[in-house]
């Protein structure tokens, strides 16, 4: 049963400097509030910061990197090697993008785990965003990348010896959050229905990508129907429309194309959804994600 003292006090810490100096301390952690349940036999505590991962704990997460040209041997200092690196482990699939500012590129596939050896299988690799890959995609569908890996708390430390993609060895990825499907789930009956926005020749001439005006500007609809996905854009160079399956974790998105006006398709699109009044905010997420798709508030129309 709840003690005297919880019931005198209250359940929320009701200093607050006491949060201030805990928030800024490098060491210190502290009770935030507790949650008692109705038959008062669970007391639930959480903390003002997060509590550290065990240092043996699984690779699923969603990880943040940040490499410098001078992170890297001086025969790999190009744009699709060095910038941000997003990564994101779950479920024994494994998605990525690197961003900088003269490349852009992303890609997704399986990852196998075996004691301390961590095995990518790419399945899509593309260029993408407004400068695509100058110096060419450092790997290729298909590839198989051999990691060792550990995680230490908020970390994820991956080694690899003569590898394709150098940086992600740098230094530890720092663990942003949790794997989607450690989430959680974000009711996707909110998502039903048919939704509108429009991308601009002035959005896509911010964006800092001339070149994909005639084919990424223009009206866009997105209907999902339960596990059925379709959107479709009415461009410049002509109507453009693409069908699949959706999936849902946390609040994640996950669109696997199935086939589009240009034919088959098997590649997956990923975003960060939310809804509120009948407005729906689209974010971009590691891997291959329309950013355009987040320039406006979508609204419902059907």
């Amino acid at each position: 049963m709840a003690t005297p003292m919880l019931i005198g006090l209250g359940p929320v810490c009701h200093d607050p400097q006491r949060r201030a100096d805990i928030l800024v301390h490098p060491l210190l952690n502290g009770i935030d509030f507790v949650e008692v349940s109705p038959n008062q036999l669970t007391i639930k505590v959480f903390f003002i910061k997060p509590l550290p991962d065990p240092p043996n704990s699984g690779p699923d997460g969603a990880y943040d990197l940040t490499v410098r040209p001078g992170d890297l041997p001086a025969a790999m200092r190009v744009p699709e090697q060095f910038g941000r690196w997003q990564l994101v482990l779950d479920r024994g699939r494994f998605r990525l993008s690197e961003d900088s500012d003269g490349a852009d590129w992303a890609g997704d596939g399986r990852v196998r785990v075996s004691g301390e050896t961590m095995t990518w299988t790419f399945d899509h690799v593309l260029d993408w965003g407004p400068h695509g890959a100058p110096d060419g995609v450092p790997v290729s569908g298909g590839d198989k990348l051999v990691f060792r890996w550990r995680r230490s708390h908020r970390s994820l430390v991956l080694t690899s010896r003569r590898g394709p993609l150098p940086g992600l060895s740098a230094r530890p990825l720092e663990r942003l959050a949790n794997a989607p499907s450690q989430e959680r789930l974000e009711n996707p009956s909110a998502l039903r229905g048919v939704w509108a926005s429009n991308v601009t020749v002035a959005d896509y001439e911010r964006f800092g990508d001339p070149g994909g005006i005639p084919d990424n500007t223009g009206p866009l609809r997105l209907t999902v129907h339960g596990s059925r996905c379709r959107w479709t854009q009415q461009a410049p160079d002509g109507f453009h429309w693409h069908k699949g399956t959706c999936r849902y974790a946390g609040d994640t998105l996950e669109f696997d194309e199935t086939v589009t006006d240009q034919g088959p398709s098997g590649v997956p699109l990923f975003l960060h959804w939310s809804v509120f009044h009948d407005r729906l905010t689209l974010r971009p997420a590691a891997g291959l994600s329309p950013v355009v798709w987040g320039y406006h508030p979508w609204r419902r129309v059907g």
